[in-house]
């Protein structure tokens, strides 16, 4: 059940300290959801000046489509995309269906059904050459299936089983990458960027959520960043493990960017914590080979 996916609200971020909640958050069978109607979020905008957007909206506009699907990036006619750039859009996707799940097992079909929607509209086509190139089991159907799913407000466990095997699927495509550690953490810190130009993007100045599904999108993407530090964390030795658990500290710092996932007052964060994660990363990405 989706329900009770998490071991503890603790890890749901539905209430409480939110970097301690995004510290937490990890899959269990495949899902990472908390099960309440707020969830701790994690994301904020690379830019230094918050791009104005229109209040509470939970669609992206025109051009935030165009954004996100320039972020994504494309194959090159030479060959696929390079292995880092290949892991972190299998990283958007994870984190857009997590924030997704996350806000269906509280209740918000509505804004859960928006976030189903957009890893296949705006990343999976780019992806697609690069997972034919490294031979990885290809998912677009089941993206579909899941967003019918909860658009359609399907019973919980229908919801739940489709994205474990969505997660599934994603994990095999991971494996299928073969990475150095070092691409890996260069996911992770690309993911980390576009999550604070995401945060950027959904919070003012004075801490207002101006646009909710932009904020939401950041959370799931560090939310996605932190399950994939701490599996490397868990499977390397030496510098490799070393650079894991250094990204995912990092990561754990940079939850205080956040409050819930659907907050309801201002927010005391600042998109500067996400930012200088990704540089911690990145430097030490150099060294984990």
């Amino acid at each position: 059940m989706i329900s009770g996916i998490f071991t503890a609200a603790w890890r749901t971020g539905l209430c409480g300290n939110p970097a301690a909640a995004l510290t937490a958050i990890t899959l269990v069978a495949g899902l990472a959801t908390p099960a309440h109607s707020e969830v701790t979020a994690p994301e904020k905008s690379v830019s230094a000046a918050p791009r104005a957007a229109s209040s509470g909206s939970a669609e992206n506009t025109g051009a935030d489509m165009a954004r996100e699907t320039a972020e994504a990036g494309t194959p090159t006619e030479a060959g696929p995309m390079e292995t880092d750039r290949y892991l972190r859009d299998l990283g958007l996707i994870d984190g857009h269906l997590r924030a997704g799940v996350a806000l269906f097992a509280a209740g918000k079909q509505d804004g859960a059904a928006t976030h189903m929607k957009h890893p296949e509209d705006e990343i999976y086509a780019a992806l697609v050459p690069g997972l034919e190139a490294r031979g990885a089991p290809e998912f677009g159907d089941r993206l579909t299936e899941l967003a019918d799913l909860v658009e359609d407000g399907a019973p919980a466990e229908q919801v739940e089983a489709a994205h474990a095997q969505i997660a599934g699927q994603i994990d095999a495509a991971r494996v299928a990458a073969d990475a150095a550690p070092r691409e890996t953490l260069l996911a992770l810190a690309a993911m980390l960027r576009i999550a604070a130009e995401e945060y950027g993007a959904g919070i003012d100045a004075a801490g207002k959520v101006t646009d909710l599904h932009e904020y939401q999108d950041a959370w799931g993407f560090v939310a996605a960043a932190r399950a994939q530090a701490e599996r490397l964390a868990e499977e390397t030795q030496g510098p490799a493990a070393d650079a894991a658990r250094g990204a995912l500290k990092a990561i754990e710092a940079a939850g205080s960017a956040f409050g819930t996932l659907t907050p309801e007052q201002p927010i005391e964060g600042d998109a500067a914590p996400l930012l200088s994660a990704a540089g911690r990363i990145e430097a030490a990405a150099q060294k984990a080979g």
